[in-house]
């Protein structure tokens, strides 16, 4: 998934805690979110610095002004809708592709490792196939033990049919590649 398209699935899913969210449809929001936090932050100290007297109503009376207030409680509003709602639920469903619950989500508030054992299970790949909380968003995947390499001893005369597979593709390919391009050396060559 890319990014728009993981951006545009994390809003559209914003209070679905159900289903699964791939690796890339996490990181690449992770990264919008982001960035959307540092524009915004950015926005909100310029328009500090360009309001001196927001400033100067807080050193003096402790307090901010009305009016602001209002703004700061839109300001949370929003954060809430654009960054918390959306964040929890793909984070609950990146951890439902691991194959685990999203009450794992309170791991992060263990002092000292909660965070790294959480960065650790939102990198993990997604369990293959269908788990407790849904089909695989990838569709079917390879295991990597279904590889003939990685299945153990074979049966003899699966090794030879295999074998005699191999020989043949490499045959085919060998005279349907290799040899005309030797030919086309040699006549360049004038050979």
């Amino acid at each position: 998934m890319g990014f728009f398209g993981a951006i545009k699935s994390c809003y559209m899913k914003s209070f679905t805690f159900s289903g699964r969210a791939t690796r890339s449809e996490y990181w690449w929001f992770v990264l919008f979110q982001t960035l959307l936090g540092i524009g915004i932050s950015a926005w909100f100290l310029s328009y500090l610095l360009a309001n001196p007297q927001i400033l100067e109503d807080m050193k003096y009376s402790g307090t901010l002004p009305a009016g602001f207030m209002n703004n700061v409680w839109i300001f949370t509003a929003a954060h809430f809708l654009l960054f918390f709602m959306p964040s929890l639920s793909a984070m609950v469903r990146r951890l439902h592709d691991t194959d685990r619950s999203g009450w794992w989500y309170f791991i992060m508030f263990v002092p000292l490792i909660g965070g790294i054992w959480m960065l650790v299970l939102l990198c993990l790949p997604g369990s293959n196939g269908r788990n407790g909380y849904g089909p695989d968003p990838l569709g079917p995947r390879r295991r990597l033990n279904d590889h003939p390499a990685l299945m153990g001893e074979l049966d003899p005369e699966i090794k030879a049919a295999m074998r005699a597979q191999q020989q043949a593709d490499f045959k085919a390919y060998y005279q349907s590649r290799v040899l005309p391009e030797i030919q086309r050396n040699k006549e360049a060559r004038g050979v």
